[in-house]
């Protein structure tokens, strides 16, 4: 593996590992790591996303073959995930926790982050842009399908419900605020403005990583790796490539398919766990996952820098 694919990823293992010797040190508890969270989520991201929504460039919005490529594996990726995982066991719980986590990739906390070290402002805008885009509908194809292999049936009030969730979401209003903006010709605020944006949104990344790194628990993964290889093999190597293929037939430029590609590669999305535990899945597997996700894209990553060509 190339030396600099991995150190393109190295600053955000090493910040991932403060956070968790912080937390064993007991300088970060459970209550910490659920401020750090809150305030990632309702401030620092959100300030990053409107800020970089209304300076993004109106024809990225109408990129008809990114809609189509991500939204053609948002409806794919589940149902492979779906027979994949019923090879390996026949507890529903256990399967839809594999179906729902094959399209929910770590795209706050870990894949702003690495896609702003690895392809740096452009890359970031255009993270913003695919969230705008995007995030409404994979959250709730992510969620249908888990349902759907949990129950063995949809139900019409939860995806209503699950739509008046997401349009409360501080990322959705932050793009939606962003485009309008950038609509009505503000793609800058004013600098006495702006720089106080800026500055919440720079705190983001640094809290994102230190946070995940205290909220995971590595204890005992390794004992049931066996049990999770495929589901791990399926999201770290088969999503990405999947979302490849799709690009290669519906092409974009390199910077929207080297980011969202990135973006694919990530690990599972810490809030799966929430999501589970609320819908009756299996919530300990989900936990397994993430964290064992998380520990194997440290790997996985720096493989995708290379497979897609970003130069350190």
């Amino acid at each position: 593996m190339s030396i600099h694919s991995f150190l393109i990823i190295l600053p955000v293992a090493l910040v991932i590992g403060v956070g968790a010797v912080l937390r064993r040190a007991g300088f970060l508890d459970e209550r910490a790591v659920v401020a750090i969270n809150r305030l990632v989520y309702w401030v620092a991201i959100p300030a990053l996303l409107v800020r970089l929504t209304m300076k993004a460039s109106p024809a990225m919005f109408a990129d008809a073959n990114l809609i189509i490529a991500s939204y053609v594996f948002f409806l794919i990726a589940p149902p492979i995930a779906w027979l994949i995982a019923r090879t390996q066991s026949t507890d529903r719980r256990h399967v839809a926790v594999s179906v729902m986590v094959s399209i929910r990739a770590n795209n706050v906390f870990m894949g702003l982050p690495a896609v702003s070290i690895a392809l740096g402002a452009p890359g970031v805008e255009v993270v913003s842009v695919f969230f705008a885009l995007s995030f409404v509908g994979y959250q709730i194809l992510s969620i249908s399908y888990g349902q759907l292999v949990l129950s063995g049936g949809l139900s019409l009030r939860s995806v209503i419900r699950t739509v008046e969730r997401l349009l409360k979401s501080p990322f959705i209003l932050a793009c939606l605020l962003g485009i309008a903006l950038s609509a009505a010709g503000m793609h800058t605020f004013p600098r006495w403005l702006d720089e106080p944006v800026r500055i919440l949104a720079d705190m983001g990344t640094g809290l994102a990583l230190l946070s995940l790194g205290a909220s995971l628990l590595f204890r005992k993964l390794l004992n049931t790796m066996r049990e999770m290889w495929v589901d791990l093999l399926f999201k770290l190597f088969g999503c990405p490539a999947l979302m490849l293929v799709c690009f290669y037939i519906w092409p974009t430029s390199r910077l929207v398919m080297d980011t969202v590609i990135l973006l694919t590669a990530m690990p599972i999305a810490v809030n799966s766990f929430i999501l589970a535990q609320g819908m009756g899945m299996d919530e300990e597997y989900a936990g397994r996952l993430i964290a064992m996700s998380t520990i194997c894209s440290v790997v996985t990553i720096p493989f995708w820098i290379i497979v897609i060509g970003i130069s350190a």
